[in-house]
């Protein structure tokens, strides 16, 4: 359950959900005053050191910003491996990344057609 850190502050966890965790840190800030304001890589909002936690089974930190995050092809494919596996791919690539999404799309695309022409 979360927990009140403090007034205007972020809600803490007390413990781990009963699941594997992993956190996709942002390290890129569209707002020019958040670099004055948070110390270290940050993605506008909050520090990538501040988004750790304890017991966690992996930690990645991507050049995307807080406000876009979910739409960002990177983003999206750093979360299917680590369903799949509990760990984050490294390696990836943002131009393998958007390659994986594009493909999925299509596929998905191709069954919801082939559902409809039954």
């Amino acid at each position: 359950m979360p927990e009140a850190a403090g007034s205007g502050s972020v809600p803490r966890l007390r413990r781990l959900p009963d699941c594997d965790v992993g956190i996709i840190a942002g390290k890129v800030s569209l707002h020019p005053l958040a670099y004055a304001a948070i110390v270290g890589p940050q993605d506008g909002r909050v520090s990538v050191e501040s988004t750790k936690l304890a017991g966690m089974m992996g930690h990645i930190a991507l050049a995307v910003a807080h406000t876009f995050r979910m739409l960002n092809p990177f983003w999206i494919e750093q979360t299917i491996p680590f369903l799949n596996t509990g760990r984050f791919d490294p390696h990836l690539r943002l131009a393998d990344a958007s390659q994986r999404l594009a493909a999925r799309g299509r596929h998905r695309l191709r069954t919801q057609i082939g559902d409809l022409s039954d």
